[in-house]
């Protein structure tokens, strides 16, 4: 039997963590395997911070792990933004859309 390919589709949020929701309208980066999924979810995180240097070791663990087991993933600031990444079977995917073409694998 195949095994049901799934990526990541991920939006940021200006909703806190606890008030923010993933709505497959919101979504415009489509990202492939965990090493994009950290990588994506880490620049995102830095850049809301506005700390570049911010060391995420850990999180980026988690996270590797998260997307191993095919979890959805939500990060972000206390105050907001929230950073989400939302695993997609392939079978079930939007990336019919032209704009989530156009930047797999990066954010606009």
């Amino acid at each position: 039997m195949a095994r049901k390919q799934t990526h990541y589709h991920a939006h940021i949020d200006d909703a806190r963590m606890s008030q923010a929701e993933p709505q497959r309208a919101n979504f415009h980066s489509a990202l492939d395997g965990s090493a994009e999924v950290i990588n994506w979810l880490a620049t995102q995180l830095r850049e809301a911070a506005g700390n570049p240097d911010m060391e995420l070791s850990d999180e980026s663990e988690l996270w590797k792990q998260l997307v191993g087991s095919k979890e959805q993933i939500a990060t972000g600031l206390r105050g907001g933004p929230t950073i989400i990444a939302v695993p997609i079977p392939e079978d079930r995917c939007p990336c019919e859309r032209p704009e989530l073409r156009t930047v797999r694998g990066k954010s606009e």
